[in-house]
């Protein structure tokens, strides 16, 4: 199963002090980029990118089920600052069977 993933930061109130800001990218932000690095070597993410000059990134998953997905997304240190907005994808060959069956539907309506 495909997945399009959006995380984006979302500002909680105060700008943090250089002395939370600091260790934040050290143990959270580079750790899970390095984690994307990995999951795309594996395969686990097809693709992926940073939007640049901004606080958000987007990639898209390959897994066997929803309870993957979820272990998936957990398994990165920034996964509970950001915003998760997460859209299941068709394969073109799943939605060629789909359009036919639906073209079929129609026909026999027509009839």
């Amino acid at each position: 199963m495909r997945y399009f993933v959006k995380a984006e930061y979302v500002e909680l109130g105060a700008i943090l002090p250089a002395e939370d800001f600091i260790p934040m990218v050290e143990n959270l932000i580079i750790p899970s980029f390095e984690k994307m690095t990995q999951l795309e070597n594996e395969k686990k993410i097809l693709a992926s990118g940073i939007v640049s000059g901004a606080k958000a990134g987007m990639f898209i998953v390959d897994v066997a089920s929803n309870t993957e997905l979820t272990a998936l997304l957990q398994s990165f240190p920034f996964w509970g600052i950001l915003k998760w907005d997460v859209i299941p994808l068709d394969s073109p060959e799943e939605r060629i069977i789909v359009e036919k069956q639906f073209l079929e539907n129609i026909k026999k309506y027509m009839e």
